[in-house]
């Protein structure tokens, strides 16, 4: 697949992707088939959700428990989970060929 941003033709990305956020790296996974992990490896601050995904790391900080509804391919529970290790976080992803990913 593609990316087509401001005339620059760029790859999806596949396999295991770290990404930076700020003081924050972790790992997704992606078979080319995942536009927010793209968007986020090639240029985070681009990423049309960067600030709720700031605002939400830091809420997760402090939470005990976080459910994620819709998590789609579970890009905010990962960033959740490693800004608060002992944080619990349940996910629910009812798009069934989003949800048979992993």
């Amino acid at each position: 697949m593609l990316i087509l941003q401001k005339n620059i033709i760029k790859w999806g990305v596949n396999g295991e992707i770290e990404i930076v956020l700020q003081d924050t790296s972790f790992k997704l996974v992606s078979d080319c088939d995942d536009s927010i992990v793209d968007w986020l490896y090639y240029d985070a601050n681009a990423y049309s959700e960067i600030k709720e995904m700031m605002l939400f790391g830091k809420i997760a900080e402090r939470s005990k428990f976080i459910l994620d509804i819709g998590a789609n391919t579970g890009v905010y529970s990962v960033f959740a989970a490693v800004k608060n290790r002992s944080c619990r976080i349940w996910a629910f992803e009812p798009y069934q060929s989003n949800f048979e990913r992993y």
